[in-house]
């Protein structure tokens, strides 16, 4: 309750209040400044109240949301394709540190780099 709306009715979009939710997706929305009485509206003729501000809607539209949102999603994708790439690498160090006895001092030289710098 006491959202901001846009009201479709009139045959035009007018600026109120989501004032109480009652059965059937209807709510009271009250209008400030234009008539105190307000009235009932279906949910279909609601939506999240929008202003246009320096060329974009404030808040964004669905498409602004989702946009980001896919960017988000694409980073952590990226994170977690470094955590499995770090985890082969430790795999393959250490199947040379088992396997072959000269890499030994090498591997262990790495690990070390790797966990003192925070790398890992």
């Amino acid at each position: 309750m006491n959202e901001k709306v846009d009201v479709y009715c009139d045959n035009g979009s007018h600026k109120g209040t989501v004032k109480d939710i009652l059965e059937n997706s209807r709510y009271a929305v009250g209008f400030d400044g234009e008539c105190s009485e307000g009235i009932v509206s279906e949910q279909c003729n609601l939506r999240l109240h929008r202003e246009w501000d320096e060329g974009s809607w404030i808040p964004p539209l669905l498409d602004q949301v989702f946009s980001t949102i896919s960017f988000l999603l694409f980073f952590c994708f990226l994170c977690a394709c470094v955590f499995w790439l770090k985890l082969i690498a430790f795999f393959l160090l250490f199947f040379f540190y088992i396997y072959n006895r000269e890499m030994r001092r090498i591997v262990l030289r790495y690990l070390l780099v790797f966990f003192e710098h925070g790398l890992w």
